[in-house]
C-alpha cells in the first residue's frame, strides 16, 4: 500500500499529476482545488484504492484530509471522487463542526459537488455524530442563562451537557452555574 510519495512532478491535469520518483511515474489524483498549489518538487499522504481491478493513488497535503478522504469513502453513496473533493475541507473535525453549526460556507463548498452528494454527505455525517436537539425545555433554561450573561452559545453547550436526569429548570441552572469556571 502506498501511503507517502516525494518527487517531481512531470505531467499536470486539472485532476491529477504524474509524479516522478526514482524513475518510475505515478499517476496521483487530487482535488481540483489542490492541482494548482502544487509545486514541481512535492510531498504528500496518499490513499491507494485497490478495488474494481483497478489502482488508483488519491494525494493529500495533509494527513487531516487523508483522514476525511478515508472517513467519506465509507459512507454510503460516496465514492472516491466526490470524498477526495470534499477532503479540501481540512479535517474531520472540521466537518463534523461546521454540520454542527450549520456552517454555510462549508455547506456551499460541499453543494459544489452536486446536491445529492452534499446532502448524502451531510446526513451521514449527522448520523455519525448524532447532533443533539435542543428541547423546548432546554430552550427555557438558555433564554435564562443568557439572562445571566451567558452568550447563546454557550448557553446551549451548557445545556447540552446537562446530565439526563435534572428536570427542573432551577435544577439545570444551579448545575450549570456549578460547572461554570
Amino acid at each position: 500500500m502506498i501511503s507517502y510519495l516525494s518527487g517531481k512532478i512531470i505531467t499536470r491535469n486539472e485532476k491529477f499529476i504524474i509524479l516522478n520518483v526514482g524513475g518510475v511515474g505515478y499517476k496521483v489524483f487530487f482535488s481540483k482545488k489542490r492541482v494548482p498549489e502544487l509545486r514541481d518538487e512535492v510531498s504528500f499522504f496518499c490513499y491507494t484504492n485497490t478495488k474494481k481491478n483497478l489502482w488508483e493513488i488519491y494525494g493529500f497535503p495533509t494527513a487531516d484530509e487523508l483522514e476525511l478522504f478515508e472517513f467519506l469513502i465509507r459512507l454510503p453513496g460516496v465514492g472516491p471522487k466526490a470524498a477526495l473533493e470534499a477532503s479540501c475541507i481540512g479535517s474531520l473535525e472540521k466537518m463534523k463542526k461546521g454540520i454542527k453549526n450549520n456552517d454555510p460556507k462549508l455547506t456551499e463548498e460541499l453543494f459544489a459537488l452536486g446536491q445529492k452528494k452534499a446532502q448524502a454527505i451531510i446526513f451521514e455525517v449527522s448520523r455519525k455524530i448524532k447532533v443533539k436537539k435542543v428541547s423546548r425545555d432546554d430552550e427555557e433554561t438558555i433564554q435564562a442563562l443568557v439572562k445571566l450573561g451567558f452568550s447563546k452559545t454557550e448557553a446551549k453547550e451548557a445545556v447540552l451537557k446537562l446530565p439526563t436526569g435534572i428536570v427542573k429548570l432551577e435544577d439545570k441552572i444551579k448545575e450549570i452555574l456549578k460547572t461554570k469556571p
